[in-house]
């Protein structure tokens, strides 16, 4: 006797499992009481970077005891491990140097470029003065943003002119513009 009730349970059990498992073959379900079918979903995520809020670098009016400088945050977002950085200059001579150039007598004065991986600064820091258009492999972050809208600062750069290149320059208005570029693969 209950033998007979547990193969009716058994019986049971199978038939719910069998009606609540569809086990697709190779291809579309086969008509039946029974019928189903199989799709792979995919989705493909690139390696993706922006660059944000980087700002004018102001260094104002040479006093002749200052060293201009200006320190200016702004955003890198990435969604790979590393990043490669390049800095441009458009003034650039080809020997791997940033400049800011005359407007009227065409002088062309060598200022120092530094990466920070923090804002303000901070942290690690990578001199890149001598390193015009050359792309700094490897870098990270120690912090990200929280979304790819990039919208708070996490890195930082200073542009510095040292006094000994501002020696008997013409009175004139210098500038420069720097391209920072991110890339990822």
């Amino acid at each position: 006797m209950i033998y007979s009730y547990l193969i009716a349970i058994i019986i049971a059990l199978q038939s719910t499992v069998s009606l609540a498992v569809c086990i697709p073959d190779d291809g579309d379900g086969e008509l039946g009481v029974e019928s189903c079918a199989a799709s792979d979903i995919t989705l493909s995520v690139p390696a993706l970077a922006r660059v944000n809020q980087l700002q004018e670098f102001s260094l104002g009016e040479f006093d002749y005891e200052t060293v201009p400088q200006s320190i200016n945050d702004f955003c890198i977002w990435y969604n790979t491990e590393e990043f490669s950085l390049t800095v441009n200059s458009a003034n650039s001579a080809g020997d791997s140097t940033f400049g800011l150039l005359g407007t009227s007598s065409a002088v062309r004065i060598p200022y120092e470029v530094i990466w920070y991986n923090q804002t303000g600064g901070g942290g690690t820091e990578l001199n890149l003065t001598a390193q015009e258009n050359i792309p700094q492999q490897q870098l990270r972050l120690p912090t990200l943003p929280v979304n790819s809208d990039c919208e708070e600062n996490n890195t930082s750069i200073n542009v510095r002119v040292p006094l000994q290149n501002l020696e008997n320059q013409p009175e004139d208005s210098y500038s420069d513009t720097l391209t920072v570029t991110v890339s990822v693969q």
